[in-house]
């Protein structure tokens, strides 16, 4: 299996009116020679002739491959050492069974002895000329590989969504329905860039393969959305986050360009959202992770090996990689796959990270409870041995029972939590949940909002500061002077305060 990248001549067809007649009647200089193993024409509305010399050494019959999904019309003339010419017409807009081999790749038979091929491809993306001739046992025999690993990807697709399917019905988490809903459109870009969406799912509507950018918007559009929720970036990176929420805003409207047609602004404008998308990201993961958010760390680790994944691809079809070995060839679904995989890790870290929390809560809670109880006991037994003296002198005066211990439930992954009102330093609304900070530098995420705590906490020593904060006035340890100035908290945590928050705070510190 030879790549034709290094051997091929290309020429512009602007007018794409160009038959063999004048293909031929061309001068020799009239084409250019390519130097790349995959030739980029990038994105252009004329047509690319391409010129090729073959010579079979062999006595077997040779087919040309087409291994490029954004071609949508192939139209081959091969001229044999007879000159006899013989014409061929494919693509991804052709019908799928006017196709010489029923698979999801362009093959075109090239007879026993060709000589010279001019192969015409136009489309409206990013025309790549990656194309190779084989003999039909090395291309039985690259099927065979290619078929073997769309199987694996599909199968571990389908078993990371299955996977994350059955947590989400168990724990009834929107996050993980997100993610399921991003595996499935991870899933059909891949399917549908190789080919394998024509080939199984709409052969008979080749029309279909025209939206090309559509998918991959929707693709962004939602890890995005799967982004800022797993990262919590509306409580950690507010600034990010409304930058994500205008960017999300931005990239909705760019499917209308491929609806409207307006080509080739569309392809351009997806390729970019892309680029944008992957740096706003990476530089939201590695923001919140250095901020302290643990389960950030598999999520950054999958964008790092799928950007790595896409670096390869697109040096390889620059020509910068020359290698045409497994690994590089499909390394975009490889980077698919394993991004997955990781994603898939960083929610089960971030369930372990819960559990952890809501663990650590539960023994401090019982470790209070059985100090409280102490303290009662210790109460009862001082209060039997007044009562004794009282009887014998009535000048004895009783002490006051300590307070019962006063508790806030709490509803966690891990059940409800009862968590003593004096270990709590204070409260961080996460959109829907609520991560609650507790003494002893621990903390447990909370699946109810803010606003469903405050009433209780606020009859009982706490204030809302913020929007997004609730504090417990008796672990304020200092307060520090500004426009709305902001409070450092018992363990050493900095708070601000709104400015319409300050007056009210400032009254109950007697400030």
């Amino acid at each position: 299996m030879i790549s034709l990248g290094n051997h091929i001549e290309f020429y512009e067809d602007k007018s794409q009116l160009f038959g063999i007649e004048k293909l031929q009647k061309l001068p020799p200089k009239a084409f250019q020679k390519n130097t790349k193993t995959a030739p980029n024409f990038g994105v252009r509305s004329s047509k690319v002739w391409l010129k090729v010399l073959v010579e079979n050494q062999t006595a077997e019959a040779l087919y040309l491959l087409c291994d490029e999904e954004n071609i949508f019309k192939v139209e081959v003339y091969v001229i044999n050492q007879k000159g006899e010419v013989n014409y061929y017409k494919t693509g991804f807009l052709e019908k799928y069974n006017s196709r010489f081999f029923q698979n999801n790749q362009l093959t075109v038979p090239l007879g026993t002895y060709p000589q010279t091929l001019y192969i015409g491809i136009s489309g409206d993306a990013t025309l790549l000329a990656s194309m190779y001739v084989a003999s039909e046992k090395a291309l039985a025999s690259w099927q065979h590989w290619n078929d073997t690993f769309e199987g694996a990807f599909l199968g571990w697709m389908l078993l990371v969504f299955l996977y994350n399917l059955f947590i989400f019905v168990q724990l009834r988490e929107r996050l993980y329905l997100t993610y399921c809903v991003y595996v499935i459109t991870c899933t059909f870009v891949v399917i549908r860039l190789e080919g394998i969406g024509f080939d199984l799912l709409w052969p008979e509507y080749p029309s279909f393969n025209r939206w090309i950018d559509t998918p991959s918007v929707i693709n962004t559009w939602l890890v995005i959305l799967f982004a800022m929720q797993f990262l919590q970036t509306k409580a950690i990176v507010p600034r990010l986050h409304r930058i994500l929420q205008v960017y999300l805003g931005m990239v909705s409207c760019l499917p209308m360009l491929e609806f409207f047609n307006v080509r080739p602004l569309s392809n351009n404008l997806t390729m970019l959202s892309f680029l944008i998308s992957c740096a706003l990201l990476m530089t939201t993961a590695t923001t919140v992770f250095w901020k302290g958010l643990r389960q950030a760390r598999f999520y950054l680790l999958g964008w790092t090996v799928f950007l790595g994944s896409v670096v390869v691809i697109t040096l390889w079809k620059m020509g910068i990689i020359t290698s045409t070995h497994f690994l590089v060839y499909n390394a975009f679904p490889i980077g698919t796959m394993l991004e997955a995989a990781l994603f898939s890790f960083a929610l089960a870290d971030r369930f372990r990270i819960f559990r952890q929390e809501a663990d650590d809560a539960r023994s401090l809670s019982l470790k209070r409870l059985e100090e409280n109880e102490k303290l009662l006991a210790e109460y009862q037994r001082v209060q039997e041995q007044n009562r004794q003296l009282q009887a014998k002198d009535s000048q004895v005066i009783l002490q006051d029972a300590p307070q019962p211990l006063k508790r806030l439930s709490v509803p966690s992954m891990n059940g409800v939590l009862f968590l003593p009102l004096s270990d709590i330093i204070r409260l961080q609304a996460m959109g829907s949940y609520c991560t609650i900070f507790l003494t002893q530098h621990k903390k447990v995420m909370a699946s109810k909002p803010l606003a469903d705590f405050e009433p209780f906490l606020v009859e009982n020593g706490f204030v809302r500061i913020h929007k997004s904060h609730l504090i417990n006035v008796g672990q304020v340890a200092r307060y520090i002077k500004g426009e709305g100035g902001s409070v450092v908290m018992t363990d050493e945590s900095e708070v601000s305060v709104s400015r319409t928050k300050k007056a009210e705070l400032l009254a109950i510190l007697g400030i």
